[in-house]
């Protein structure tokens, strides 16, 4: 009556099932890290693009600026405020030119913070420092900047320099 039928049996095809979400559940973390770190590469390049025009306006004005607009660069997103300076705020980051006055011009010229602010980490470049640093608030992020070149970084809420 039957013929030789070939099909799969219930087991099988939840073994196959099984390994599927195995193998996902070990390639999504990879996945999600290696987007985080294209995001923060990204973040990296534009605050090293905003300190460079900072070194410009000073060199024209003899002053570093706490407003992203008074820059010779279009930093994208939309206009907030954050801690008493307008920054430019996308989907993923707060860019700003924040700049505390010193004696030396080593204040911050360029910062980058993961949105939501103060939760994941920050990118900032000083004045007459060619060095990036980042300061991470979790151990997850503490990742992102171990991947940005952060040598040694085993504390969160520490700045680390990147190399």
């Amino acid at each position: 009556m039957y013929r030789n039928q070939q099909a799969f049996t219930l087991i099988e095809l939840l073994v196959v099932v099984l390994i599927i979400g195995i193998l996902a559940a070990v390639a999504l973390p990879q996945y999600q890290t290696a987007v985080e770190k294209s995001r923060a590469t990204e973040a990296l390049a534009l605050i090293k693009t905003i300190a460079q025009a900072q070194e410009v306006h000073f060199l024209a004005n003899g002053e570093y600026t706490a407003n992203l607009d008074e820059l010779d660069i279009d930093v994208p997103g939309k206009n907030f405020a954050h801690n008493d300076m307008v920054r430019k705020e996308t989907n993923l980051f707060g860019y700003g030119a924040r700049w505390t006055s010193s004696t030396d011009n080593s204040g911050i010229v360029a910062v980058a913070n993961r949105l939501p602010t103060d939760t994941r980490y920050i990118l900032v470049m000083y004045g007459k420092d060619p060095t990036p640093y980042c300061y991470s608030h979790t151990i997850t992020d503490l990742k992102i900047c171990k991947l940005l070149g952060a040598q040694d970084a085993s504390n969160i809420k520490t700045l680390y320099p990147l190399k």
